[in-house]
Parts: structure tokens; C-alpha cells; sequence
């Protein structure tokens, strides 16, 4: 029991080139953003929840803000450039 409360509770993950980060509303979901790709993990894992291909595409460049629903069944993405 000592050894579990000495170590700590967290772990370090690196996604390389990310400039943004942001949860969603339940907290379940960490979405990270490049320029044009968004990646979107598992928080209890950090599995990736995308099937197939590991990123979104965004239709622009330069990603401004993710918003997540209420039940996080749903993510928008708003860009620069006003693309939705």
C-alpha cells in the first residue's frame, strides 16, 4: 500500500506538434490539435478513439476552438477562418 500511495497518479503522454488541447464535457474524451488534424483519445486509456484513420481532417487551417455537446456524442470545430 505505501508503494501505491508514493507514487503519483499521473502519467506523462507526448503528441508532438499539438497546439491545442481541450476535454470534453464528461470528461472522457482529450481532443489534440495540430494545424489541420485533431486526434481524439480515450482519457482512461489514452487509446485512440477513431477507427481507421488516427486523426479528423479539418476543412482549414488553423483550428480556433473544439466544443463537445452535453453527452459528448457530438464535437464541432471552429476554425480561422469561420469554417464549422
Amino acid at each position: 500500500m505505501y508503494g501505491e500511495l508514493r507514487d503519483p497518479p499521473f502519467h506523462t503522454y507526448e503528441v508532438k506538434h499539438t497546439k491545442m488541447i481541450k476535454f470534453s464535457s464528461g470528461g472522457q474524451y482529450l481532443a489534440c490539435v495540430d494545424n489541420k488534424k485533431i486526434r481524439l483519445y480515450s482519457t482512461f486509456g489514452l487509446d485512440n478513439v477513431l477507427h481507421g484513420d488516427d486523426s479528423i481532417q479539418c476543412p482549414a487551417p488553423g483550428v480556433s476552438d473544439i466544443c463537445f455537446s452535453d453527452m459528448d456524442t457530438r464535437m464541432t470545430v471552429v476554425t480561422e477562418e469561420g469554417f464549422l
